[in-house]
């Protein structure tokens, strides 16, 4: 992967979890995972990130579930934190530094999305992690997504009923 590229990428990723977590949807997940996908399966990408690869291969067939689970998005999490590690043993000191705050964040997002709380918690609220049909986090929760509320708002004016 190439070192700009990289840089890119950590700086979006950080940028993603260190905004507004709440907003976070499944595909906004996705997009972030399909991107550095393409990023490791480069051309000129190091062989030694292939499991990285892997485990962002797991997460992304784990948002994709119906209603995907929060306990198991925190374990897929922590292991990319842990390969993460890895990886910024191996790197210059100003990438192992924006490496090393890449792996806690994803542990912090897995407690967040887990609902055990965290600094990411704190600083915007519990992770939103939607269902396909637009409710739900991935600890179980009922969750609150604004564009279905619209459609189900709409739907209500138009049959004088209320759908919640």
């Amino acid at each position: 992967m190439a070192n700009q590229q990289a840089i890119n990428l950590i700086s979006s990723t950080m940028d993603t979890f260190n905004g507004d977590t709440t907003s976070i949807s499944t595909t906004d997940g996705i997009s972030l995972i399909d991107h550095w996908l393409t990023a490791l399966r480069s051309g000129d990408s190091d062989e030694n990130l292939n499991p990285i690869a892997h485990t962002l291969s797991e997460l992304k067939m784990q948002l994709q579930e119906n209603n995907p689970n929060g306990g198991q998005i925190k374990v897929i999490l922590n292991e990319l934190a842990d390969q993460t590690q890895k990886v910024a043993g191996s790197a210059d000191d100003k990438s192992k530094l924006q490496l090393h705050d890449l792996s806690e964040t994803l542990r912090d997002f897995g407690r967040t999305v887990n609902g055990e709380g965290g600094s990411l918690e704190e600083k915007h609220g519990r992770a939103q992690i939607f269902t396909q049909t637009g409710t739900g986090s991935a600890a179980g929760n009922p969750g609150f997504n604004p564009a279905i509320s619209e459609k189900m708002d709409s739907a209500d004016e138009k049959t004088g009923q209320s759908g919640r």
